[in-house]
């Protein structure tokens, strides 16, 4: 049986980011060990009306499973300041890695976000 341990971190924004507020905000744990195949969602966590701007942070928190040591994970972000759940102009992703440890709390995690 899993263990479950916590995630916590901020979701960092660009400088370049206007000031806002996002409707809906998606942070996932998933499991990107397969290069071949997409990745597994493990967590899910949806922050609502949440403020953002240039250099913003948004502090983020959420249980996730550990898995093996030999596994991959990172952290994904979708900033949808549209409120439709779909990717358009304005919205903020997360485009580069950011990796969490497979296993134990992770309690300083930076997803940074660039906008789309």
């Amino acid at each position: 049986m899993a263990t479950t341990r916590k995630i916590r971190g901020e979701i960092v924004f660009p400088a370049d980011a206007a000031a806002g507020v996002a409707p809906r905000v998606q942070v996932e744990v998933r499991d990107v060990s397969e290069q071949d195949q997409a990745s597994v969602v493990l967590a899910t966590k949806v922050l609502r009306d949440v403020p953002v701007g240039a250099n913003a942070r948004v502090p983020f928190e959420l249980m996730s499973p550990s898995v093996a040591n030999a596994r991959s994970l990172s952290i994904r972000v979708q900033v949808d300041m549209h409120a439709d759940r779909s990717y358009a102009a304005g919205d903020f992703l997360s485009t580069a890695a950011n990796p969490v440890a497979a296993s134990g709390d992770a309690l300083d995690v930076l997803a940074h976000v660039t906008k789309i």
